[in-house]
C-alpha cells in the first residue's frame, strides 16, 4: 500500500485544532532537558527502595534538543488525554506529538536502525526508527505493572490494516537469554494499530481502541489505557526493554506514551479502580495485595488507619474511597501504595438463553436477526439503564457484532456480554446460537373446495350445517413437505387471531353455508417461521319437496289400469320444479342408489294401477327421494256435452264478435251426477279443469266455474 495515498486523507481527517493539546518538552519544565535514563528514574519509577541500573539506549536527538529528539517528557494541558504526565517514546519527533494542535501529517524519518529484540519477540521484519532504552531493575514485590497509550498516525481507517509500526515491552531475568513481551492484550494478542483498531478491512479488539481524531495529541487515533503486568520473583535482577519502530517503512509516525510513577518498584497496588477508566470494581469489596513482603503493614482508607488490618493482603469493603498501604521494608525504607476504588453492581447474565431461530423468508440463504430482542432475556431482571447488553463474534469478546439490530447470517454461535454501564469493565458472559430456518415458500395454493350436501351429520337435513374434516387437505397443503416437519393450524378469520381447536379440526361445524377457512403452515422447529394460504368450505342445499304426497287417477275402462305422464306431478313435488331433475323409481332403495330408474318414454307415458312410487329430485349437487302414492279409481267418463252461449259486449274491447262469452259451467253438475248410480251421487262433487292431466291431478282448478269467461 501506498501511504502518501492516505496523506490527503489525514490532512482532512487529523485536524485536532479544537482539542486542547498535550505539552511535550515544554522547555519551562525541568523535565524537558532529561536525558531518557533520567525521565525513567525520577519520572517513570515509583518506589522509594527502588534499584535500577545497567542502562542503554537508542535514542534521536541530544537531551537539550527539547523539540527534536525522539522521547520526552510529557504534561496534560487541561484536556482529556487519560495520564496527567508521563514519558513519550516515538519513532519520529516527540515534540511533534503535541504542543500545538495541527492538521499536518506526523511524518519524520530518525534515520535510526530497526531493533532485532522487537522483531524476534514479534515475528516481524524491516523494522526503523527505533527508540528504545534498556536497564535493569530489582523488584520487591511480586509483580510489575505499568500503565500505557499507543497513539498513531496509522491510525486513518485503512492504512493500519497494512502497516503494523511496533512496540514491545522486553522482559527477562538477568541470567537468561529469552524475553517475554508485556505488551499484550489478556488474550495474549501483541499490542498493534493491525490488532486494534475499528477499520472497516480488519477491524479488531475495539474494546480497546479509544478512537479516531479525538484530540490532546496530533495524531491520527489512539488506544484506550492499557496496563503490562508480569509476575516477578523479589529481589532478583531483571532486565527490561522498552522500544517502539516503524514496520515496512519509515513513515507516519507511532508513539508509546508511559504515564509517570506507574512503573512501581516498591509496594504496588496497581491502577485506579475507577469509573472513569471502566475499571471499577465488580461487587461489594475486592482483594488488596500490598506485593511486597515486609516486616510490617498499615491499611488505611481515606487517610484513616484501618484498625486490625496488618497483613500484606486487605479484603477491601468499605465503599467508594482513597485505599493505601503502608509498608516498613527496613531502617529507613519505608513503601507505601495508594489505590482509588469505586464500586459497581455486579453484572450477572443469564447462562440459558434460548436459542433464536429466525426464517429465510426470502430464500437467499440467509436470515435477518433482530439480536435486541433478546435483551431482555440476557438481562435476566437487571435494568437496562444500568446494564448493558453488547453482541459479540468471537468467544474471545472482541469483534462485536455488526448492526446487532438487523445482522444478517445463516446461523452460528453469538456471544452476549452485560455490561454494568458505570463500568464496561463489570461484565458478565454467555452465549446463545442463531439458527436460520428454511422458509414455508413452498405452501400450496388454490387448494380445493371442500364441500357436501347438507346431511344429519350436525342438525337437519336442511338447516345448512354439516361436520367437516378439515385435514382432508392437509396432503395438498403440505404440497410434498413432510408433515414431520410442519403443522397446520385452522382460523376462521384473515387476520388468524380466532384459531379452530386442534380438537375440533377434524369435525368442524361451519358458520355459514359458504365460509373460508384460513390455514398457517408453520416449521415446527421455528414457529415464527409459516406461511398462510385459504380455502372453502360449502354446505350444499337439498331439494325441498312435499313427501309423500297422493295422486289419483282415474280408471276409464274400468279395468284397473290407467295411464299417467308422472312428470305431470313435478310441480306437486317441488315448488323448484323448473330448476330441478326428477327421475322415478319403483323402489326406495333404487332410488337412494340411483339404479333401475323408469325410463323418460314410460314415465310421460306411465301405465299401472294403484300403486307407490318413490321420486328421486336433483338440483345439480344433491337430492331428495319422495313418495308418490298412486290411486287409481273406477271412472265413468261416458258424459260429454257442449255449452253454448251468445258473443257479447262485456270485454273492454266492447266487441260482439270477439269469441268471448260467460259460461255457467255449474249448470251441467246434475247431468253429469246422473251417470253414476243413485246411490253415490249425494257424495260427489264435480271440479272444472281445463286438460285431462290437470283434471287427473287435480291441478289448475278452474274456480269460477259459475262465471266463467272462455
Amino acid at each position: 500500500m501506498n501511504k502518501f495515498f492516505f496523506s490527503l486523507v489525514i490532512l482532512l481527517l487529523s485536524n485536532n485544532m479544537f482539542s486542547q493539546i498535550i505539552s511535550v518538552n515544554d522547555n519551562t519544565a525541568a523535565e524537558a532537558t532529561y536525558s531518557l535514563q533520567q525521565l525513567v528514574e525520577n519520572v517513570l519509577i515509583s518506589g522509594p527502595c527502588a534499584q535500577v541500573d545497567t542502562f542503554s539506549e537508542q535514542v534521536a536527538g541530544a537531551p537539550a534538543n527539547y523539540q527534536t529528539k525522539s522521547y520526552g517528557f510529557f504534561k496534560r494541558n487541561g484536556g482529556n488525554f487519560p495520564f496527567e504526565q508521563g514519558i513519550i517514546l516515538s519513532t519520529g519527533i516527540a515534540y511533534k506529538a503535541g504542543n500545538t494542535a495541527t492538521g499536518a501529517l506526523v511524518n519524520y524519518n530518525n534515520n535510526l536502525a530497526g531493533d532485532t529484540d522487537l522483531q524476534n519477540a514479534l515475528n516481524q521484519t524491516n523494522t526503523n526508527d527505533a527508540t528504545f532504552i534498556k536497564f535493569n531493575f530489582v523488584p520487591t514485590s511480586t509483580s510489575i505493572s505499568f500503565r500505557y497509550i499507543m497513539a498513531s498516525e496509522e491510525y486513518d481507517g485503512a492504512t493500519e490494516c497494512s502497516f503494523a509500526d511496533s512496540f514491545a515491552f522486553l522482559l527477562r531475568r538477568v541470567g537468561t537469554t529469552t524475553y517475554t513481551n508485556l505488551a499484550v492484550l489478556p488474550n495474549n494478542t501483541p499490542v498493534s494499530v493491525r490488532n486494534i483498531n475499528d477499520a472497516p478491512g480488519c477491524r479488531a479488539n475495539i474494546n480497546y481502541f479509544e478512537g479516531y481524531n479525538i484530540g490532546s495529541t496530533n495524531y491520527g487515533g489512539r488506544t484506550k489505557v492499557l496496563t503490562a503486568t508480569a509476575t516477578v520473583i523479589p529481589n532478583q535482577v531483571y532486565e527490561i526493554k522498552l522500544v517502539v519502530a516503524d514496520q515496512g517503512d519509515s513513515a507516519w509516525d507511532s508513539a508509546i506514551f508511559l504515564e509517570a510513577g506507574s512503573f512501581n518498584l516498591g509496594a504496588n497496588l496497581g491502577g485506579p479502580k475507577i469509573v472513569t477508566t471502566n475499571t471499577a470494581v465488580c461487587g461489594t469489596e475486592t482483594l488488596l495485595d500490598a506485593n511486597i513482603v515486609a516486616n510490617s503493614y498499615k491499611w488505611f482508607k481515606d487517610g484513616n488507619e484501618i484498625i486490625g488490618e496488618t497483613n500484606q493482603t486487605y479484603n477491601a469493603n468499605l465503599g467508594n474511597g482513597l485505599y493505601k498501604v503502608e509498608v516498613v521494608l527496613g531502617v529507613g525504607c519505608i513503601a507505601e501504595d495508594e489505590i482509588q476504588i469505586d464500586f459497581v453492581t455486579a453484572a450477572t447474565i443469564n447462562n440459558n438463553i434460548v436459542n433464536f431461530y429466525e426464517c429465510d423468508d426470502d430464500n437467499d440463504g440467509t436470515a435477518i436477526f433482530d439480536l435486541t430482542t433478546k435483551d431482555n432475556e440476557v438481562l435476566a431482571g437487571q435494568s437496562s439503564a444500568n446494564f448493558e447488553v453488547v453482541y459479540y463474534l468471537d468467544a474471545g469478546y472482541t469483534i462485536p457484532v455488526p448492526n446487532p439490530t438487523a445482522y444478517s447470517s445463516s446461523g452460528r454461535t453469538i456471544y452476549a456480554q452485560v455490561r454494568n454501564r458505570l463500568s464496561t469493565n463489570c461484565v458478565a458472559e454467555s452465549s446463545f446460537e442463531i439458527i436460520m430456518t428454511n422458509s414455508v415458500a413452498e405452501i400450496a395454493a388454490n387448494i380445493p373446495k371442500l364441500a357436501g350436501c347438507d346431511d344429519t351429520s350436525v342438525g337437519t337435513r336442511y338447516d345448512g350445517f354439516n361436520s367437516f374434516n378439515l385435514e382432508d387437505n392437509k396432503v395438498i397443503i403440505l404440497n410434498g413437505q413432510s408433515a414431520a416437519n410442519y403443522s397446520l393450524t385452522y382460523f376462521t378469520d384473515p387476520a388468524y387471531t380466532n384459531q379452530i381447536p386442534q380438537a375440533s379440526v377434524q369435525s368442524y361445524t361451519n358458520l355459514s353455508t359458504l365460509q373460508t377457512i384460513y390455514v398457517q403452515m408453520t416449521n415446527n422447529s421455528n414457529v415464527n417461521c409459516y406461511d398462510r394460504t385459504s380455502f372453502e368450505i360449502e354446505v350444499y342445499p337439498n331439494p325441498a319437496i312435499t313427501s309423500p304426497i297422493t295422486v289419483k287417477q282415474c280408471d276409464d275402462d274400468a279395468d284397473g289400469i290407467s295411464i299417467i305422464d308422472l312428470n305431470v306431478i313435478n310441480p306437486n313435488i317441488s315448488t323448484n320444479y323448473t330448476n330441478e331433475t326428477f327421475t322415478y323409481y319403483t323402489s326406495q332403495a333404487d332410488a337412494n342408489a340411483d339404479t333401475n330408474a323408469i325410463t323418460t318414454a314410460n314415465a310421460a307415458n306411465y301405465s299401472t294401477g294403484t300403486t307407490t312410487l318413490w321420486v328421486r329430485v336433483d338440483n345439480g349437487f344433491c337430492y331428495t327421494v319422495g313418495q308418490i302414492n298412486l290411486i287409481i279409481s273406477a271412472s265413468n267418463t261416458n258424459y260429454t256435452t257442449t255449452l253454448y252461449e251468445c258473443d257479447d259486449y262485456i270485454d273492454a274491447t266492447n266487441d260482439d264478435r270477439d269469441g268471448i262469452a260467460t259460461f255457467d259451467l255449474t249448470s251441467i253438475e246434475t247431468a253429469v251426477k246422473n251417470t253414476f248410480p243413485v246411490a253415490i251421487r249425494p257424495n260427489l262433487s264435480v271440479s272444472y279443469y281445463h286438460s285431462i292431466a290437470d283434471a287427473q291431478l287435480q291441478s289448475n282448478e278452474i274456480t269460477a266455474s259459475a262465471n266463467y269467461r272462455n
